[in-house]
């Protein structure tokens, strides 16, 4: 079974509700593993419903080259240098980003992961027309349910 590794950054709740929503689809099919900390790790912790009995939670600390190396796909959850990174070592990534609104990537960026979805919110359509073309690999998605 194909291993994925799904970032959650502290931001709120925001990106952990987003990793746990997914992780509940994918559980199933995928061994995932969880990276978090702070607020995040403390709920990914709690839940058990998105957690299967084979995920892990690795400690931010503990993610390394060779950590990333294990997995076939990341999933980064607002945290941009992240996907970055797994691309560069030539592992699949995607992008959850709830504030593209706020944080206004370069388009360099965005084309040069896997796959960049952006939350719908206000704003969002406005700095999508800013990239000028819409890249082919950047998604505009409602809220992730369970």
């Amino acid at each position: 079974m194909k291993k994925i590794l799904i970032y959650a950054a502290p931001f709120s709740y925001g990106p952990t509700g987003k990793a746990l929503s997914l992780a509940s689809h994918l559980k199933d099919d995928y061994n995932i593993d969880f990276v978090a900390y702070d607020t995040s790790w403390e709920l990914i912790a709690l839940d058990g419903m998105s957690i299967s009995k084979q995920s892990q939670l690795i400690p931010l600390e503990n993610l390394d080259d060779q950590t990333l190396l294990q997995y076939s796909l990341i999933i980064s959850c607002s945290d941009l240098s992240l996907a970055l990174r797994a691309k560069s070592l030539g592992i699949k990534s995607v992008m959850f980003d709830s504030v593209f609104w706020w944080r206004s990537p370069n388009i360099e960026d965005i084309i040069s992961i896997d796959a960049y979805i952006v939350q719908d919110f206000l704003g969002v359509d406005h700095e999508i027309k800013l990239l000028g073309k819409q890249p082919c690999n950047l998604y505009k998605v409602g809220a992730v349910h369970r």
